[in-house]
């Protein structure tokens, strides 16, 4: 915490939108990866949300241990997202204003199609993972309000999925940047034709798994 705030001053002058995003999002695993090392929260908080027997995970060298580490690593992606979300939002002067070109849309399309269906791949499997590597009984027990940790784990999914939506309207506006066209109508345009690239891509993307984990509905 000492070193963020005595790099925040140098980091907002740093001129580059993209290498401030890769510093802050690097900073932000650090603190995660050095809380996993002090065994922070599972050592100091000892109850059913950091009990490793309701949810534990192998992935990332074992860094989610319980639900509460889950929430923790789920958070700081997600602090990453707005952060990413904001700096492609916000109004950069000329890069914004820049007209693209036919080319470099295609260019950026062949890079973030990929990159597109990983991160849905991603929320297939981190959902896999929360049903089936964890004690709890989702569908089975009936409650209107859930235990803690049942409640812990439905949010944890919920953040998951928003992150999930930030990243895909990231990468959207990104390619909007790389547009030649002008005008609501051809944008409109350019856009339902991404979408329906992307859904392509998508079924693609599950005809050549064993285990598809992706619908046309969760990639709309």
């Amino acid at each position: 915490m000492v070193l963020g705030f005595y790099i925040t001053p140098e980091i907002s002058r740093i001129r580059k939108t993209a290498v401030r995003f890769v510093i802050i999002a690097a900073f932000i695993l650090l603190i995660r990866a050095l809380l996993f090392l002090l065994g922070i929260p599972s050592s100091f908080i000892h109850n059913a949300l950091t009990d490793s027997s309701n949810f534990s995970s192998v992935f990332a060298f074992g860094i989610v241990r319980s639900p509460l580490e889950l929430t923790f690593s789920i958070i700081s992606i997600l602090i990453i997202l707005l952060i990413g979300y904001r700096y492609t939002t916000q109004n950069d002067g000329k890069q914004l204003r820049r007209m693209g070109t036919w080319g470099e849309l295609v260019c950026a399309l062949l890079v973030s199609l990929p990159i597109y269906m990983l991160g849905l791949r991603g929320l297939g499997a981190s959902i896999r993972s929360v049903i089936f590597d964890s004690s709890i009984h989702y569908f089975k027990v009936f409650s209107l309000v859930p235990d803690p940790p049942a409640f812990l784990m439905d949010l944890n999914i919920l953040l998951l999925s928003l992150g999930t939506l930030i990243f895909s309207i990231i990468v959207i506006l990104q390619l909007f940047r790389f547009s030649p066209l002008t005008g609501d109508k051809k944008r409109k345009g350019l856009f339902y034709l991404m979408f329906f690239l992307f859904q392509i891509a998508g079924e693609l993307l599950d005809l050549a798994q064993s285990e598809p984990q992706g619908t046309p509905l969760i990639r709309a």
